[in-house]
């Protein structure tokens, strides 16, 4: 919108109330009525509408691409770890503001630990993988940022932290939807002309370890640029702002590194990927 001339300013974002989040049902008259048949997810994709439908996509995901819980729970350890170390050092203090006199995420575990992980049963019956610890947690939160065009920059006075690039999106299997992070990513840079190597810091969305693998084995050589403040597993993931809150998290690594260009990526339900690339403002 601000490109074409549609606005000069936006505040872009989003948040989720799942502690409010209401239990929802068919219209009798919809095809798929079932009676006192109450559901809170969403139906990502045609024939299947079941409340467990992103766990055994992450559980699909994992038996295709050979990832073994001993591989995540790894990540799971670092994420928390990470964002343990981001708090007490006060890292994210700059865009972190008190709502209702909540003043730091509930889902960081200081204690995680192998021991924990090892206790953790399966949360799908009859599964392999997916646990309560490499999954995200289900939470509140809010997360904005503001774009605008350079007139309007100049026009204020403003300074900029960052220029936005482009973006980019892609779709893939519905059933393994964790894929379309690490897709969208590679379709992001290859778009740009930009190698690995170009990037000074990713955060993708980690709603699920098998994310950070299937990151780790297509990017090798960024393990140590990657979701630099722990992610989503440490976290949470509230849904309608997960995108803002990895931006955030994207400026400030940018920031605080010094870094140019940053790659932020989103696998959402269905099997679409989101990816955005900014670049630091000096």
């Amino acid at each position: 919108k601000i490109n074409s001339g549609e606005a000069d300013v936006i505040i872009a974002g989003g948040f989720e109330s799942s502690s409010t989040q209401p239990r929802r049902g068919y219209n009798p008259n919809h095809p798929d009525y079932a009676g006192d048949d109450w559901y809170s997810v969403a139906k990502f994709m045609p024939g299947i509408h079941r409340e467990t439908v992103m766990l055994e996509g992450a559980e699909l995901a994992a038996k295709r691409e050979g990832i073994t819980k001993e591989e995540m729970d790894s990540w799971v350890l670092r994420s928390h770890a990470l964002a343990t170390q981001a708090r007490e050092q006060g890292l994210l203090q700059n865009i972190i503001a008190p709502v209702c006199g909540a003043v730091k995420d509930e889902g960081i575990r200081p204690r995680m630990s192998q021991r924990l992980l090892d206790r953790m049963p399966k949360v799908l019956e009859g599964g392999e993988f997916i646990t309560a610890a490499n999954s995200c947690l289900i939470n509140d939160g809010a997360a904005f940022v503001v774009l605008c065009s350079q007139k309007y920059l100049q026009e204020h006075g403003l300074k900029a932290q960052a220029r936005v690039l482009g973006s980019t999106a892609c779709g893939g299997d519905p059933l393994v939807s964790p894929r379309t992070a690490v897709t969208a990513l590679q379709k992001l840079l290859a778009k740009h002309g930009l190698q690995e190597q170009d990037i000074a810091d990713f955060e993708l969305n980690e709603a699920f370890a098998v994310i950070d693998v299937l990151f780790a084995r297509s990017f090798p050589h960024s393990v140590d640029k990657y979701n630099v403040f722990g992610g989503a597993l440490a976290y949470g993931h509230p849904y309608g702002a997960s995108g803002g809150i990895i931006t955030l998290h994207l400026l400030e690594a940018l920031k605080q590194k010094g870094g140019r260009y940053g790659a932020a990526s989103v696998a959402a339900a269905g099997g679409v990927g989101t990816a955005l690339l900014l670049e630091r403002v000096e």
